[in-house]
């Protein structure tokens, strides 16, 4: 467990990615973000939330195709504790392929 209170979506793409939506399995918490630019990111903070290893799920549409990720869970570091707070980082690939992490 550890607390999450930023989230930072990567673009390592040629092409713009729209209609992001960041899915929380067994919740109702969800993060949108209309348009992260080409090899670019977008960076948002909430209110620090308990992660717990949820899986999660990331949709979005890039040169008009809409894509949705496999299973998402983000990988702690050995020091995350409960005492620490720690920014969400979801990497989207050229090829779709998403690498989670938080730190």
């Amino acid at each position: 467990m550890a607390d999450i209170d930023g989230l930072v979506i990567i673009n390592n793409t040629e092409s713009d990615i729209t209609e992001v939506k960041l899915t929380i399995a067994e919740s109702t918490r969800q993060v949108n973000v209309n348009r992260v630019l080409p090899m670019s990111e977008f960076a948002t903070a909430f209110q620090a939330k308990e992660y717990r290893g949820r899986p999660a799920q990331l949709s979005w549409r890039q040169n008009g195709a809409a894509h949705v990720s496999r299973e998402i869970t983000f990988f702690l570091p050995r020091e995350a504790y409960k005492d620490k707070v720690l920014t969400a980082f979801l990497t989207i690939s050229p090829e779709g392929k998403i690498r989670a992490e938080a730190k």
